[in-house]
């Protein structure tokens, strides 16, 4: 996944975008803006955009792991 280090002296980002999470589930920008519209995946809104944490993104992949 390409992170952005812009702002963070060279470091990693802790925020992700709605594009960039679409790109690593492979799933559409409306899947995680639905997500987000749901709460079930916890986004800042800066502005009109929207950052999501990177934990964030883990814990929602986690609780929304398939175990038959």
């Amino acid at each position: 996944m390409t992170e952005s280090t812009d702002d963070y002296n060279g470091e990693e980002s802790p925020f992700l975008t709605v594009q960039e999470i679409a790109s690593h589930l492979k799933a559409s920008k409306m899947s995680v803006y639905r997500n987000i519209h749901r709460g079930v995946l916890p986004a800042t809104k800066i502005g009109r955009l929207y950052r999501v944490r990177k934990s964030d993104l883990d814990t929602f992949v986690a609780q929304a792991r398939y175990t038959p």
